[in-house]
C-alpha cells in the first residue's frame, strides 16, 4: 500500500492541512459561493462526524479508512448516498486546493447501497377532483399547487404568496426555493 501511494504521489508538491481546517476552509468557500442556507447547514451537519473521525492531515486518510468510516456509520441507503456526495465534494475541493493529488480516489473502497424508491399514489382526474371538492379552504391552495403546477412538496413549503402571480396565472419558483437551484 505504501509503494502504491508513493507511485501515485511521487513528484507531487502537496500542501499539508489538518482535516478540521480543510472542513472550515471548505465551508467558508461554500458560504462565499452563496449556496443556500439549507445546503450549507446540510454540509456542516454531515461533515461534523467526518472531521471528528479523522485526526491529522487530510493527506493521511486512506481508502481503507474511508471504507471503515462508512461501514461504522451504517446509514440507511439514501442517507448513505448523501453522506458520500458531501464527502466527495469535500475531497474534490481538497484536490483543487492541492491538499490531495488528483489521482487519488479515497472513496474507491466505499460500497454504495441500493436506494429503493417508494411507489407514490397517483390520483386519477376524477379522484383528484373529488379531493379538491372535499378539501378545506386551508388545504385547497397546497393541493392545487401540488396537483396542477408540478411543484415539489418541499418547494411548495418555501413559497410565499408573492411567488404566485395571479394576473398572469403563473407560479415563480426562485432558485433559492427550488430543489435544482434554478429558477423556473
Amino acid at each position: 500500500e505504501a509503494v502504491e501511494y508513493y507511485l501515485r504521489n511521487k513528484g507531487a508538491s502537496l500542501r499539508e492541512i489538518p482535516l478540521k481546517m480543510l472542513v472550515q476552509d471548505f465551508l467558508m468557500h461554500k458560504k462565499h459561493s452563496e449556496v443556500s442556507d439549507r445546503y450549507l447547514k446540510d454540509l456542516k451537519s454531515r461533515l461534523r462526524s467526518f472531521e471528528s473521525t479523522f485526526d491529522g492531515p487530510v493527506s493521511n486518510i486512506t481508502a481503507e479508512d474511508m471504507a471503515v468510516y462508512f461501514r461504522k456509520l451504517d446509514f440507511a441507503p439514501e442517507n448513505h448516498a448523501n453522506q458520500i456526495r458531501v464527502v466527495r465534494t469535500l475531497l474534490n475541493y481538497a484536490k483543487k486546493q492541492e491538499y490531495l493529488p488528483e489521482s487519488v480516489n479515497l472513496l474507491k473502497g466505499v460500497t454504495l447501497k441500493k436506494i429503493v424508491r417508494a411507489n407514490y399514489l397517483i390520483y386519477q382526474p376524477n379522484e383528484f377532483q373529488a379531493l379538491l371538492n372535499s378539501a378545506t379552504d386551508e388545504l385547497l391552495p397546497p393541493l392545487v399547487l401540488l396537483g396542477y403546477c408540478s411543484i415539489r412538496p418541499n418547494e411548495m413549503r418555501r413559497l410565499t404568496w408573492a411567488d404566485i402571480r395571479f394576473e398572469t396565472r403563473t407560479v415563480i419558483i426562485d432558485a433559492t426555493k427550488a430543489k435544482t437551484a434554478s429558477r423556473r
